[in-house]
């Protein structure tokens, strides 16, 4: 066995500064933070090549002193803590000392400080934790921090880092949860040659600030406050939508990632929005320093709670008593139709006796349905049947709780989920379609008006060409889309599809390598929106199409995102359970 030896401190310093610098938004998150903390009132970010080249962050805070440089950057220095007890009572953001030194480690950094104006302040210059230089400079009072070369000593995390594009929106988000939490100070933001958060002021208050950075409005509002504890709520259920990605957490000022907490709100809202859809919400904690720990992680994201379940409590309640079941529910847009899987229990009712139904799109016109049964979909050539199932002996039953066809064959019922199915049929019809570069569009009278974030919009103009090819025309302004032309047969609402495309787009794209599986994402969303949902209208010629067009699919028993699309009873069976 080899012998055990000390590692050496530039050895130490290389592996500590993995858990703390993790990509280019770790530095722009450890930088915001340290201005912050200097009391500054603004603070302008910068980055190029998605942080690896160059980022800068200047502030306008009580700066650093010429002598206290080198310390600024030695491992384990800081201003904010001077002994162990002060870590449980610490309300700055950043105490760890680890920051400035584990980015000296893997990237050139430069320093410029003055902690007044007209005092001759200094700059410092450490390239992988050597200096390089360090002598007096003048500058205004504050502080701005440059790194450069970001893992240029460390290729192994260079070659795992994300694509620039998933990058870029990482430093986005950093800066706007900073900016969410501190409405008191202005936040401007440069990614290359774009710029953010043009119009911050100081005097802004957080409904001010989401309002300038996502564009929501209307938020509905509500708190609740002890001596211990204090929460206020900031929701835009109007503005729901299909992810998390604007739920955000401050606890005394400080961003947090907690699933219970958003697992709470997501209980709450049970019942007034539509399953699987969650409002944009901004939800800001106070706590004493006794009963909450930030000394958990490096990256500080993650806050230890004395009584968890107490602060779960208070999100749910403060919620629940705001969006309680006794009052209306919100579905603007398309109304929902009973027993559609996107409709929320039915305890809550969602529409009178007379109020309008809606159909969804038919994919098959009465006069194409025998075609259809013959030929497949787009005049496809028949492949072979699945093996096990006889499709020519299929017989239309009826149909059952609004979403399902019952078919009948000589040794078994089937019961087919026909939104499954349909998604099945459109989603390889909309391949073959590409493939052949003929895929049909419907363009609009009007164009329909879209609301969405900046990064949503980012996302898909960045792929507006691909988009073109799915027959998805869009026209971009600063906060809306415009749809100029949709997929020929969609029937959907346009808001949701645009936004699970966009998160698709946004989330998944990490690596470049991967474009062609969110391409086929985009394609499996856009068919489901053109499939007919439950409540849908589903006659027996459609429902008899449904079996000429499954049999011609390469996998008609599961849809595209991996559903069954047919539930099978074998005659069998049944005579086993009623004993016949």
């Amino acid at each position: 066995m080899p012998r055990i030896n000390v590692l050496p401190e530039e050895v130490r310093n290389y592996i500590s500064c993995g858990e703390v610098i993790e990509s280019p938004y770790s530095v722009v998150k450890e930088l915001v933070e340290n201005a912050l903390d200097s009391g500054a009132s603004r603070i302008d970010v910068k980055a190029l090549d998605a942080g690896l080249s160059f980022i800068s962050v200047t502030d306008n805070g009580s700066g650093i002193a010429y002598d206290e440089l080198p310390l600024a950057v030695a491992p384990f220095a800081t201003s904010k803590i001077k002994c162990k007890n002060d870590i449980s009572q610490v309300r700055s953001l950043g105490f760890r000392g680890e920051a400035l030194a584990s980015v000296c480690n893997v990237a050139a950094l430069k320093i410029f400080s003055s902690v007044a104006d007209g005092v001759a302040g200094g700059m410092i210059y450490r390239e992988g934790g050597r200096e390089i230089d360090y002598r007096k400079f003048a500058c205004p009072k504050g502080t701005t921090v440059e790194v450069r070369k970001l893992f240029f000593n460390a290729p192994v995390r260079k070659r795992f880092l994300k694509s620039p594009k998933y990058m870029n929106g990482e430093i986005l988000r950093i800066v706007q949860e900073y900016a969410l939490s501190r409405p008191d100070v202005v936040f401007s933001l440069r990614i290359d040659d774009k710029n953010y958060f043009n119009d911050l002021d100081a005097s802004d208050d957080e409904r001010a600030r989401v309002l300038k950075i996502f564009g929501f409005e209307n938020a509905d509002y509500a708190e609740i406050a002890n001596p211990v504890m204090g929460l206020r709520c900031f929701a835009y259920p109007l503005e729901y939508k299909s992810s998390r990605r604007w739920q955000f957490i401050f606890v005394n000022k400080r961003p947090i990632t907690n699933s219970a907490f958003l697992k709470a709100a997501e209980n709450a809202f049970e019942g007034y929005l539509p399953r699987g859809k969650h409002p944009p919400l901004f939800i800001y904690m106070t706590a004493s320093s006794g009963i909450i720990d930030v000394n958990v992680h490096p990256a500080k994201r993650e806050i230890r709670f004395q009584s968890p379940r107490t602060f779960y409590q208070m999100v749910y309640d403060v919620l629940r008593n705001k969006y309680s079941k006794n009052k209306m529910a919100v579905y603007p847009g398309k109304p929902e139709i009973p027993g559609d899987s996107a409709a929320p229990p039915p305890a809550l009712p969602l529409q009178g006796a007379d109020a309008p139904k809606t159909t969804g799109a038919m994919i098959y016109t009465q006069g194409h349905c025998a075609a259809a049964a013959h030929t497949g979909a787009e005049g496809r050539k028949p492949e072979a049947p699945d093996a096990g199932i006889r499709w020519d002996n299929f017989r239309y039953v009826g149909k059952s709780h609004g979403k399902f066809l019952i078919f009948s064959t000589p040794d078994a019922i089937h019961i087919m989920d026909f939104h499954a199915a349909a998604e099945r049929i459109n989603y390889e019809k909309i391949q073959l379609k590409i493939t052949s570069g003929n895929i049909a569009a419907q363009k609009l009278l009007v164009p329909v008006e879209v609301k969405l974030d900046a990064s949503e919009i980012d996302a898909l103009k960045e792929n507006s060409a691909f988009l073109v090819k799915l027959g998805l025309a869009l026209k971009y302004s600063i906060r809306s889309v415009f749809v100029q032309s949709l997929p020929a047969g969609f029937s959907g609402l346009e808001k949701d599809m645009l936004e699970k495309i966009s998160a698709c787009l946004i989330d998944g794209k990490k690596h470049n390598d991967i474009f062609e599986s969110l391409a086929d994402r985009a394609v499996k969303i856009i068919a489901c929106h053109m499939s007919p949902r439950a409540g849908d209208d589903i006659r027996a010629h459609e429902a008899e199409a449904f079996i000429g067009e499954l049999k011609k699919c390469s996998e008609p028993l599961r849809c595209p995102h991996g559903r069954p699309v047919m539930f099978t009873i074998p005659v069998s069976k049944m005579d086993l359970v009623l004993r016949r």
